[in-house]
């Protein structure tokens, strides 16, 4: 991708920057842009060789030079690279810190741009959404494409906005101890939030507090003087304000804040926000969850300066990226596919829009339920609670898919109150037949499960 910054720096200025030392130089003048992946390359653009779990950059760095890349940051040496004729190579202890270093330059060069970083676990995408709609009324706004939220997809989201950029919303994820402090160190955002907290990555953050503390990092990260927005009803809220030193934004439903929001309507069209008893503003996403989502947005806009009232028709014809309750019609049936990602909090929240749901002429509610990875000793336990919430209300036919929602599954048939039939199954293949096998047109179904299970599988095949 083109980053206009880079064509003024000279190979001792990347060196510098990049904590790294010059193997071979090549060219005076400085790179166009930066690329991590030779299948998406253009000539002239500088080529990080990262190491992944499943693939080496460094495999790829004659690649590069054969698609005229301005250079390549190693961190191996190799004997083929001695054949790179021309070719700048700037070695380096780890290239992925030096692809940050890099993103760090790009972020304070641009001095007229407002970064926005988030993160929480749950909501991050629907509220960057929300976020880029708003903002895109008063300038040029950006956002992190797709999950770009990691020591790659930050660096590569910074890059990826222009100088031009009036407000650049920043995603950041994490699933171990130290990677929010980091990625927020990146990017210095301006404003932060934690849309919230919940059981989410437990196999290396242990516990809810584990997350919270580890989320908090983004506020004691901001530039100086940055503004935190903070979800007032969230168990970790007074830990958050403890990490902020500047101004303060507090949004929430069931406690005092700035932003205090109440659901005015709801229906099959998405919801109505009223916002601190004066404005009304309307949104169509599906579930009621994503009122706190677009509560959240708000109150990122209101540490802008910009008030709720001035969005008030902003996100009328505002879209989700797939698999984020996306609402399609197969053979008849009304679908939700809800299946980027699940953890126990996200899984609630489906769980209450499909009991919430209205059904007619007799017809089914299904839920197709699949493992929620990632959450460590307690998954079993955590699948046991979720299960004891879905009822004969939830869904009349109710379809689990996985080792862990298994224990969901058996949870919910042991209720006062269960799903009419109930079906196990062990694998995606097996969960599509059961579910085609039951469902009728006029029927609603709803699919949530972990990115890793594959759930969207089900609908794609038909």
């Amino acid at each position: 991708m083109i980053v206009s910054e880079l064509k003024s720096l000279s190979v001792p200025d990347l060196t510098r920057i990049l904590e790294a030392a010059a193997v071979r130089r090549g060219s005076d003048k400085g790179p166009d842009g930066v690329s991590c992946d030779t299948r998406s390359l253009s000539a002239g653009e500088l080529f990080f060789a990262v190491r992944g779990e499943r693939f080496n950059g460094h495999d790829f760095v004659t690649d590069a030079f054969r698609k005229k890349a301005w250079g390549a940051v190693i961190s191996e040496k190799r004997t083929e690279f001695s054949d790179l004729e021309d070719f700048t190579l700037l070695q380096t202890d780890d290239t992925v810190k030096a692809l940050g270093k890099l993103a760090g330059y790009v972020r304070q060069s641009r001095t007229s741009m407002t970064v926005i970083g988030l993160t929480g676990s749950n909501g991050k995408t629907t509220t960057k959404e929300l976020l880029r709609k708003a903002l895109s009324t008063k300038g040029k706004a950006a956002a992190s494409p797709g999950n770009f939220n990691n020591f790659i997809g930050v660096p590569l989201s910074i890059f990826g906005t222009c100088p031009d950029t009036r407000f650049a919303i920043i995603e950041m994820g994490t699933e171990s101890p130290g990677e929010i402090a980091y990625l927020a160190g990146l990017a210095e955002p301006d404003v932060a939030l934690v849309t919230n907290t919940g059981d989410t990555h437990l196999k290396h953050l242990n516990t809810r507090e584990g997350v919270a503390r580890e989320k908090a990092h983004i506020y004691t990260h901001m530039a100086e003087g940055g503004t935190g927005v903070v979800n007032a009803d969230d168990r970790y809220a007074d830990l958050f304000m403890s990490h902020i030193s500047g101004p303060v934004v507090t949004f929430g439903m069931e406690h005092k804040a700035d932003l205090c929001g109440k659901v005015a309507r709801h229906d099959e069209d998405g919801f109505t926000l009223e916002v601190n008893g004066r404005w009304n503003i309307s949104c169509p996403l599906h579930g009621i969850h994503n009122s706190m989502n677009l509560l959240a947005a708000l109150g990122v806009c209101r540490s802008l300066g910009f008030g709720p009232e001035e969005f008030s028709d902003a996100f009328r014809d505002i879209s989700m990226p797939p698999m984020r309750m996306e609402r399609t019609i197969i053979q008849g049936i009304i679908c939700y596919n809800d299946a980027y990602n699940a953890n126990p909090q996200s899984v609630r929240a489906g769980i209450s829009f499909i009991t919430g749901m209205p059904i007619q002429n007799g017809n089914k509610k299904i839920l197709v339920l699949g493992d929620m990875r990632d959450l460590g000793p307690s998954s079993d336990t955590l699948h046991t609670e979720t299960g004891g919430l879905i009822t004969g209300e939830t869904a009349d036919v109710l379809i689990t898919v996985g080792e862990h929602a298994y224990h969901a599954g058996k949870s919910a048939a042991a209720g006062s109150n269960p799903p009419g039939r109930i079906i196990h199954c062990s694998t995606v293949t097996e969960a599509g037949e059961a579910l085609f096998s039951v469902a009728e047109p006029g029927d609603i179904l709803y699919v949530k499960g972990s990115r890793s299970v594959g759930l969207e599988r089900i609908l794609e095949e038909r």
